[in-house]
């Protein structure tokens, strides 16, 4: 597979946010059920994986 268990991890996470975002989960819910400390911890990680913020994953739900 050429990726690390580490990297396939946070795709992961990131798949699961993303569908707790479709469902309307708040950010804050999402970053404490996936074990983040700080809802802007899980922010930072999200946009650094994903490209972008939640709340824009979020908006261009809502846009499309």
């Amino acid at each position: 597979m050429n990726t690390s268990l580490g990297y396939l991890i946070r795709l992961e996470l990131i798949n699961t946010a993303k569908l707790m975002l479709l469902d309307d989960a708040s950010v804050a819910t999402i970053s404490r059920r996936l074990g983040f400390e700080e809802a802007n911890h899980f922010s930072r990680f999200f946009k650094h994986y994903s490209g972008s913020t939640p709340t824009d994953f979020k908006s261009k739900k809502y846009n499309s």
